[in-house]
């Protein structure tokens, strides 16, 4: 077992020199260049979606919420207009009814 860990060492420790020993590559000397280029490409994609889609987006969202607001007062509206028939009705039965009353009192029927 220990002739395999020496192994392992001895391989390891030659890995590590030939590391050491390896030479750095040099980049392309356009390769900033090119990587400032992509990024200014990016930052102009960016400034799109900021200028263009965002406004779109709370356009649309402010259309939404008014749809919505217009559709509760209509649904509050509406919601009255049956709580006053529902009282002009009670009224008018109430009405009749005692016409009804007054008529059997008086014997006109």
């Amino acid at each position: 077992m220990s002739t395999k860990k020496t192994r392992i060492d001895e391989e390891l420790e030659k890995t590590l020199r030939y590391l050491d020993k390896e030479e750095r590559l040099q980049p392309d000397p356009y390769f900033f260049t090119r990587l400032r280029q992509r990024m200014e490409e990016e930052h102009k994609k960016r400034i799109t979606f900021q200028t263009v889609l965002k406004p779109a987006l709370l356009t649309l969202i402010i259309i939404a919420n008014l749809g919505t607001a217009v559709w509760q007062y209509d649904s509050y509206q509406d919601k009255i207009q049956k709580e006053r028939r529902e009282k002009l009705m009670e009224v008018f039965i109430g009405q009749q009814a005692n016409q009804n009353n007054e008529t059997n009192i008086l014997g006109l029927n």
